[in-house]
């Protein structure tokens, strides 16, 4: 955004960014295989907003930090998973809020059932749930996610639908609500016969057509 000042970008990358290198530093002596690297991004490093760029940023240079890490460290065993969650129920997200129903005079009930109606749960994930998955990815069998990053009921993205010389194909960018509700439409109205689903694994794009 043009309004914002440079050097808080540097703040949120000094923290985010090169403070998981500070912790990476303080432990990769002790690290063996079937050890676990896992950091916390957001779901705004992949998503971002016009509005986001401090924590879009940061959190894109932190995937892309984890990214590079899978490949330096995976040989040795050592695996490293990134979580990325939307908005999660906080106190600091409680705080903010409240904060800003006072500047702008909205409800605080409004403000949150802003962002409920942004997510396939109709409720945001708690802190105690993105400590489950933190403790799931200990897992030995969670070796398997070396290197993906993982999505925490984040906020649905509206699919991107792409023309192609076939007529009958949908083609989907990402799975989220709004895939959903735009494959069902399509297919009522009986506008396709196929739909072809892009995602990321965190290994590569996939796609399965259906």
């Amino acid at each position: 955004r043009e309004a914002i000042d440079p050097s808080a970008l540097a703040v949120a990358a000094n923290i985010k960014v090169a403070g998981t290198v500070r912790l990476l530093h303080a432990v990769r002596d002790h690290l063996v295989a079937g050890s676990r690297f896992v950091a916390i991004a957001g779901s705004l490093g992949i998503e971002p907003g016009p509005l986001d760029a401090g924590p879009g940023t940061a959190n894109a240079a932190l995937i892309n930090l984890m990214r590079q890490l899978s490949a330096l460290y995976g040989p040795n065993g050592v695996t490293t998973h990134t979580i990325a969650p939307g908005p999660v129920d906080t106190p600091r997200l409680r705080a903010l809020i409240e904060t800003q129903s006072a500047e702008s005079g909205t409800s605080v009930d409004e403000l949150w059932e802003r962002y409920r109606a942004k997510t396939t749960l109709g409720r945001l994930p708690t802190l105690d749930e993105i400590a489950w998955l933190v403790g799931l990815l200990v897992e030995p069998q969670a070796s398997v996610l070396h290197g993906a990053v993982l999505a925490a009921e984040r906020c649905e993205r509206a699919p991107i639908e792409v023309r192609t010389r076939h007529p009958d194909l949908l083609i989907i960018d990402g799975w989220s609500a709004g895939s959903q509700r735009a494959i069902a439409s399509a297919s009522e109205l009986g506008k396709v016969a196929r739909v072809h689903i892009k995602v990321d694994t965190g290994l590569g794009r996939n796609g399965v057509t259906l």
